[in-house]
């Protein structure tokens, strides 16, 4: 569950990029080494598969920083249509 809305958000960032929008740069680096942190810990600690549940106590994190990235989206997208009508 947790990769899958990992491998959302990181879509969501890659639309913006592509589309030439602001992201912020703080909270992606901030899942990065929250994703690097759970694998080492992984790793130097032997825990085998855990990994993933490690990296399941961010999936808060990540879903707010989610909603920060999609709200101007949305917003915008309104604003468009209601000066369409």
């Amino acid at each position: 569950l947790n990769q899958n809305i990992f491998l959302l958000y990181i879509l969501i960032l890659i639309y913006k990029i592509y589309n030439r929008l602001s992201f912020d740069k703080l909270n992606l680096f901030i899942v990065f080494l929250l994703y690097v942190q759970a694998h080492f810990v992984s790793i130097v600690a032997v825990l085998g598969n855990s990994c993933g549940r490690y990296f399941y106590i961010t999936l808060p994190l990540i879903v707010f920083f989610i909603a920060q990235e999609v709200a101007p989206l949305i917003v915008s997208n309104i604003q468009i249509e209601n000066n369409n009508k």
